[in-house]
């Protein structure tokens, strides 16, 4: 579906969900761990960090995303190693939590994650997928600026990506560039991507990753 997104305020309860009786796992003085979304015509989601339980459903979404979405730019091969590269579960798992990472979970109901996104202490941004069912809902957006924010929080200097053909239009509707084509491997397979960034912070335009 369509529509336009805005972030409930969270005053609406303690978690700022409204209609799933979370509740904050984390005093009030750090802040609420969730951030409440929904669409004018109803639907929702919540954005919340990364736990471990979150692997294999973030491992799906990952491979979903790539055979769904990126299978209209690189072809079957291409595919087909790139959905593999995932892993197993606990090798992907503690790649999620050595970094920062956030969830979006359905405000229908399972806490089911529709997307995730993760940044490392430099401000790269390694993984940033969507289930092909919640594509263009707003999702990817919403998880982009839980990453502004928490580079604001810590004065991370700019952010950085190396955005695949799909994800590049994306990417260049929120401010960042192109600095670098690259054409990496997964074996003896070849891929394009894109070198892109953005300063934060109040950077210049000039900020290059190290």
């Amino acid at each position: 579906m369509t529509g336009r997104m805005r972030r409930f305020p969270d005053s609406m309860c303690e978690c700022g969900a409204w209609d799933r009786g979370f509740s904050c796992v984390r005093p009030v003085v750090f802040g609420c761990p969730m951030r409440a979304y929904r669409y004018s015509g109803g639907m929702g989601f919540l954005i919340r960090r990364y736990r471990s339980a979150d692997a294999a459903a973030t491992m799906a979404v990952f491979r979903r995303s790539v055979i769904g979405l990126a299978s209209r730019d690189y072809d079957p091969e291409q595919v087909r190693v790139w959905a593999d590269r995932a892993g197993d579960v606990r090798r992907w798992d503690r790649r999620r939590s050595a970094v920062d990472t956030w969830v979006a979970v359905s405000a229908g109901g399972g806490d089911a994650v529709v997307g995730f996104i993760d940044v490392d202490g430099s401000g790269y941004i390694d993984m940033l997928f969507m289930d092909p069912a919640h594509a263009r809902q707003g999702v990817a957006s919403a998880l982009l600026g839980e990453v502004e924010r928490h580079a604001a929080e810590w004065g991370i200097a700019g952010l950085s990506v190396h955005a695949s053909i799909t994800a590049r239009p994306f990417f260049e509707r929120y401010g960042f560039r192109v600095v670098r084509v690259r054409h990496p491997r997964i074996g003896s397979v070849p891929f394009v991507n894109y070198l892109m960034v953005r300063a934060v912070n109040g950077g210049d335009g000039s900020w290059q990753p190290r």
